[in-house]
């Protein structure tokens, strides 16, 4: 091999080095940039890690900040979502893949005002995250999430919460590759305010254009003298005892 040859390989082996050590910082630059300006909320990714070869990104830190001074605490903070494609699909032509979602909170804050209240997310927040991972997404996981109603306006104050939340939607994509439709299938579970075990089963059509689903859901052993503060502050009553 020819002097020259060698030296047109280490250039190109140098500036793909260069490409993979730089791509990571650059998405991070045009995520934070893409999701600065959109209504309502700030949105910040800390970082990203790329395994080219797995088909692989993880986002570390996500934190949706509801834009203003009157709430405390963020809409939603992410520690780190995993994407990742399915090789096999990607070779017959379709972009699919799994989605997982690690130790997410959601925080739902009523208000007497819309500037202290986070209850929703606008359609282009939705819009936008589809853009910045285009994959159709098969397989969704959130293991052990947060989600927290509170109102600190309210006398007294309402803190209500399910804790260790795990989450596993199947097929989400796959119903036109079927000769048969298949439908979705999700599960939940979770514990309420540390003393009820939540669980859901549900079914549903994702490419239905009118909602097609059957669900069950069940809670058991909630301690009642938990919903105290929401009793007092939205019913005028609370509770001694009972499950």
């Amino acid at each position: 091999m020819s002097r020259k040859v060698l030296i047109v390989l280490g250039v190109v082996v140098l500036v793909l080095v260069v490409i993979r050590l730089a791509l990571p910082h650059v998405l991070v630059w045009y995520v934070n940039r893409t999701i600065a300006d959109l209504p309502d909320y700030h949105g910040r990714v800390e970082g990203i890690d790329l395994g080219l070869l797995a088909g692989s990104a993880t986002f570390h830190d996500i934190r949706l900040v509801k834009r203003g001074e009157g709430i405390d605490v963020p809409f939603a903070a992410i520690p780190e979502v995993r994407a990742s494609i399915d090789w096999g699909r990607l070779l017959r032509g379709a972009l699919i893949g799994t989605v997982v979602v690690e130790n997410p909170r959601l925080n739902l804050v009523a208000g007497p005002e819309e500037a202290e209240e986070q209850l929703d997310i606008s359609e282009e927040w939705i819009d936008t995250a589809r853009r910045l991972m285009p994959m159709r997404i098969d397989v969704f996981r959130i293991n052990d999430g947060e989600i927290h109603y509170m109102d600190p306006t309210s006398t007294p104050e309402i803190d209500i919460y399910l804790s260790s939340v795990d989450l596993e939607a199947t097929n989400l994509a796959n119903t036109r590759e079927l000769q048969e439709p298949r439908f979705a299938a999700v599960e939940v579970f979770g514990v309420a305010m540390q003393s009820g075990y939540f669980s859901m089963h549900m079914t549903l059509d994702p490419l239905a254009e009118e909602p097609r689903f059957e669900m069950e859901a069940e809670l058991e052993g909630l301690d009642l003298t938990t919903l105290n503060d929401f009793l007092e502050a939205y019913g005028n009553f609370d509770v001694k005892k009972g499950t």
